[in-house]
C-alpha cells in the first residue's frame, strides 16, 4: 500500500488543517531541512522575507519528492517587519516584546507553497 498520494512535507499542524479542511486525503512528512542555516546563507545573500519563504518551501518540497511518490507539498511563511524577517518567538516573553513592538506598524507575512 503506497499510501495518500499527497505528501505535505510538513509536521505544521495549521497546514494539516488546511488540508483536511479541503477534503484532501495526504500524508506527512519532515523534510529533514535545516531551515536556519539555509536563511542564513540566504540572507547573508541579500534575500528578502518573501524569497526566505519561497526558498524554504521549496527546498522542503524537493527533500520529500526525493523519498516519496506522487505530490509533494512544500510550505513556509515568513515574518516582515521592517523589512526585517522575523523567526518565531522563542518564548511567550519575546512574542509580547514583538507585539508591543509592531502595535500601531505595518508588517507583512509571506506565505510560499511549492
Amino acid at each position: 500500500m503506497s499510501g495518500p498520494p499527497v505528501t505535505l512535507a510538513s509536521k505544521s499542524a495549521a497546514r494539516s488543517s488546511l488540508l483536511r479542511g479541503a477534503g484532501v486525503p495526504f500524508a506527512t512528512a519532515d523534510s529533514g531541512v535545516d531551515e536556519d542555516i539555509l536563511k542564513a546563507g540566504l540572507l547573508a545573500r541579500g534575500a528578502g522575507p518573501a524569497e526566505v519563504a519561497a526558498a524554504l518551501a521549496r527546498e522542503k518540497a524537493l527533500a520529500v519528492s526525493r523519498i516519496r511518490p506522487g505530490l509533494v507539498i512544500g510550505a513556509d511563511q515568513t515574518l516582515d517587519f521592517e523589512g526585517r524577517l522575523h523567526d518565531k518567538p522563542v518564548d511567550l516573553a519575546e512574542a509580547a516584546a514583538r507585539l508591543r513592538a509592531m502595535r500601531g506598524r505595518t508588517h507583512a507575512l509571506h506565505a510560499a507553497v511549492a
